[in-house]
């Protein structure tokens, strides 16, 4: 799909729908300032880098006029870091941490960029903003479960316009047609989602077979949003062994389609036994699973041995990772400097606000870069587990607006030193910095420089040190 250059739009003036107002509101909010030499963006009013809201929204003590028209790059340092004397008493510490994990303005990166704020590339597509509008609208609902069941394409589109309530009932045909309303084959009842796939007598008569009977009256005796919910959640099936959700999608579908026959087909007679129709299918489907899996188990893998490896003489090697606390969503990062005989050079954490694990990994690569320079260190070999970072490196390619300046800034770096190389590492050669990025995580200092190893590295160093393997299972 065609990428769109993004403009700052102008205030909203006037919109004459709901739909408009959507849309506008929809573009406004997902537009964002991608922060380069910070000269284009306010620091307080705009929505900048990965910062959800303006900063101004996030101030404990009022700010006044003229310090809400400053910059971005008004509260850069002479040294290229964060002027944090400037607003650190505006913020609480968890605010403050989240301003300090976006890369400062420098003017070397060029000027700063709008951006879309939805999906990875910061480029606006008509997909983008549709998915972006829709969720808006339908907040709340969440339908992916139902995407990720083990069920035929056909049933999830089946399942896809039965959650939205866009089967062509009868309920739903006489709202634009002199057709009855009516089920035809339950007199007085009108045919609704729910009606012709739960209540109606043909239904029922398949349900009775598939639900236990102890929980029937939960299964037919709650609305339509209910059931729902219901059934993702509760086990009705009568039968051991067999997903009841896979069982419940199928029994819709085949409830509905022999319903349509029996409407359009003169001829057509229902199954005797639907229930054990449903099963068969259902049998179907989880054999043809197996047999895909099985296929896929049986892909060539051979076993590899992983081990740090030291840097040529006269050069260190850099080592970095990122995490982020799935419980609390704490992220961190650490870094290792080592010389060409694995001693301890220098390392690094830092503690970051909650981010994306290509951030803190992005975070990671920088911070050795930048304290290796800062050493006065020539030759370096950068080496990190993110295989998407390193390509973004080497390749220069635009991997997720989020961490786009920290990559420009990694690379202003890069050119500072007599030699450099950039590569991946298997995380099995990676145990040290995994250690230290899970300790940035859980500190305090938003940036701490170690001089000596923390306690609990030293057998991981000199694991390292003696060149110790271990296996990785890795496909050819």
């Amino acid at each position: 799909m065609k990428k769109c250059e993004l403009y700052k739009i102008p205030t909203r003036t006037y919109c004459e729908s709901d739909e408009a107002r959507l849309c506008w509101e929809c573009d406004a909010k997902n537009q964002r300032w991608s922060i380069r030499d910070g000269n284009g963006a306010a620091f307080w009013t705009d929505r900048w880098g990965n910062l959800p809201l303006p900063l101004c929204q996030y101030a404990s003590v009022d700010i006044d006029e003229v310090t809400r028209q400053r910059t971005v790059a008004s509260y850069r340092s002479e040294s290229g870091g964060w002027r944090s004397s400037d607003f650190e008493h505006y913020f609480d510490h968890n605010t403050l941490i989240r301003v300090m994990s976006e890369m400062p303005p420098n003017p070397l990166r060029g000027s700063d960029k709008i951006c879309w704020g939805v999906g990875g590339d910061g480029n606006f597509t008509v997909k983008k903003a549709y998915f972006s509008i829709e969720k808006q609208d339908r907040i709340g609902r969440n339908w992916n479960w139902m995407w990720k069941m083990n069920i035929p394409e056909r049933v999830k589109l089946f399942m896809w316009q039965m959650l939205h309530l866009k089967l062509p009932t009868n309920a739903r045909c006489s709202k634009w047609s002199d057709k009855s309303d009516c089920c035809v084959w339950c007199c007085n009842h009108i045919e609704d989602t729910i009606h012709v796939l739960r209540d109606c007598q043909h239904a029922m008569k398949a349900w009775r077979n598939l639900v236990h009977p102890s929980k029937l009256a939960l299964f037919v005796g709650c609305d339509f949003d209910n059931w729902i919910a219901l059934n993702r959640k509760t086990d009705f099936g009568l039968r051991d062994g067999i997903e009841w959700t896979q069982v419940w999608a199928v029994g819709m579908w085949m409830i509905w389609h022999w319903r349509n026959k029996a409407c359009f087909e003169e001829n057509f007679q229902r199954p005797f036994k639907p229930h054990m129709r449903i099963l068969e299918f259902v049998k179907e489907i989880d054999d043809a699973a197996c047999s895909i899996l099985d296929h896929q188990d049986n892909v060539a893998r051979k076993e590899v041995l992983v081990a740090w490896e030291k840097p040529p003489k006269g050069w260190v090697k850099l080592n970095s990772d990122g995490a982020v606390k799935g419980s609390d969503g704490n992220a961190g990062c650490g870094a290792i400097i080592r010389d060409h005989n694995g001693s301890w050079v220098a390392g690094v954490v830092r503690s970051l606000w909650e981010c994306s694990v290509l951030k803190s990994e992005a975070w990671g690569m920088f911070e050795p870069i930048h304290l290796a320079l800062s050493l006065n260190l020539k030759r370096i070999v950068v080496e990190a587990d993110s295989k998407c970072l390193v390509d973004g490196i080497l390749k220069g390619r635009n991997i997720n607006f989020e961490v786009s300046g920290i990559i420009d800034e990694i690379f202003i770096l890069l050119q500072q030193f007599d030699e450099w190389k950039v590569q991946h590492k298997w995380r099995e050669g990676n145990n040290c910095v995994d250690f230290l990025a899970n300790l940035g995580a859980s500190c305090n200092a938003p940036r701490l420089i170690l001089n000596h190893p923390p306690s609990g590295l030293e057998n991981l160093l000199r694991a390292d040190a003696l060149g110790i393997q271990v296996f990785r299972l890795a496909a050819l």
